[in-house]
């Protein structure tokens, strides 16, 4: 069964219209809580973090965050300058500035997502790339690196998790995900 939108799978579920073989994957796949398990994801361990890591911008936001996330209540933020012309390290500096980091999604949080599966990715994310600024990394060269989630590449079956280097420019769609409930952010 196809559904291509959650106000189909809502009117659908409410006339009974839904085998319940196929329920369960549809709720996977349309259900907007993202469930957090920080112990799943070792820090440091190398399967997470790319090899050149040489270690956390910021450790402490590495690894905090709620149980639960909910897609519809994202936030999605761009640096001022973004749409004309704004490199990583501007953004960076923005959301430390505006305290923005803070809020901002970390590489447990993409992994959370990326667990959902690359449905509820394209469902909840489908224009933009999300950025999780709470995990940036150095290298050891001393260049840094923001983690991202995407459908692109390889496996248009997978949504996958990718690195940026910040000395690089963001487009309008390479947002920084932010969790909700940061005071005076405005959506885009």
């Amino acid at each position: 069964m196809s559904i291509s939108s959650l106000k189909e799978f809502e009117r659908l579920v409410e006339a009974g219209a839904i085998p319940e073989s196929a329920l369960e994957e549809m709720i996977q796949k349309w259900n907007p809580i993202i469930p957090v398990d920080p112990n799943s994801m070792l820090i440091f361990s190398g399967l997470d973090y790319p090899g050149y890591m040489k270690k956390l911008r910021d450790p402490e936001l590495s690894s905090v965050g709620p149980a639960e996330l909910d897609a519809r209540k994202f936030n999605f933020c761009l640096h001022p300058d973004q749409k004309k012309g704004a490199t990583g390290n501007m953004i960076y500096f923005y959301l430390k500035e505006s305290r923005i980091l803070d809020w901002c999604c970390n590489l447990i949080d993409l992994k959370a997502i990326q667990a959902k599966g690359v449905d509820f990715f394209l469902n909840y994310f489908s224009l933009e790339i999300p950025y999780a600024w709470g995990s940036v990394i150095e290298s050891y060269d001393g260049d840094f690196f923001v983690p991202c989630l995407s459908a692109l590449g390889n496996s248009p079956n997978k949504s996958q998790i990718g690195w940026k280097w910040l000395g690089n420019r963001w487009d309008a769609n390479e947002v920084a995900l932010v969790r909700s409930g940061f005071p005076l952010l405005v959506s885009i």
